[in-house]
């Protein structure tokens, strides 16, 4: 898939989660969520060359990102995309805290596309961003 088409499908998956009342379906909507932000980080992958086939290599991809842009708020809500996907087996999380996780979710998604569409090429070492 495209890093286009990789955001695109996060967007999607982003609206599915929002059809899920994270009360009466906690346990798809936290997939949902996990979903949208998998596809986020594949597409950054994808657009700088870097391997994807496995959750290592994802959240591989997110310290890079975080690292070079100092931008440590991508290590925490991939964390919490995380534990989202968890949530989908165990279903340790409540309804509240799925709910606050969306916010989150939301804004990781936003995030990584202005990096995408800022940063065509892989960010040099410690870049500030702009």
């Amino acid at each position: 898939m495209l890093p286009q088409a990789h955001i695109e499908t996060a967007y999607q998956f982003l609206n599915a989660a929002e059809i899920y009342s994270a009360a009466d379906a906690p346990l798809i909507k936290s997939e949902m969520l996990w979903c949208a932000a998998a596809h986020c980080v594949k597409a950054a992958a994808n657009q700088y060359g870097l391997t994807n086939a496995s959750h290592n290599d994802l959240f591989r991809v997110v310290r890079l990102l975080a690292r070079r842009l100092f931008e440590h708020a991508l290590r925490n809500a991939f964390s919490i995309a995380s534990d989202l996907h968890k949530n989908m087996y165990e279903g340790q999380l409540d309804a509240i805290d799925v709910g606050n996780h969306a916010a989150t979710i939301r804004r990781f998604l936003n995030q990584m596309a202005a990096i995408l569409a800022a940063y065509p090429r892989l960010p040099g070492r410690r870049t500030r961003r702009v």
